[in-house]
């Protein structure tokens, strides 16, 4: 974690990801991490892991559902 940028610089980043289907259960993998980031700055706030609750048919698919939960269950506040 570093955070050598004056707030004014300072961007909050949301990355998310999913792994569609590796393992041996059929299920695919959510990842994200949310961070403020800067020129030189960047800090961790949340991150997370965890197996879909559903089968992706498509890595597409994967992608969007890690995408939604991500964005509903952390980046918009309720």
């Amino acid at each position: 974690m570093r955070v050598r940028n004056e707030p004014s610089q300072l961007h909050l980043s949301l990355y998310a990801d999913a792994d569609f289907a590796s393992g041996p259960v059929v299920k695919s993998t959510s990842g994200f991490v949310l961070a403020p980031e800067g020129p030189a700055s960047f800090a961790l706030l949340s991150w997370n892991a965890k197996r879909q609750r559903t089968a992706s048919r498509s890595t597409t698919e994967a992608e969007f559902v890690s995408l939604s939960a991500v964005l509903f269950n952390e980046a918009i506040p309720r």
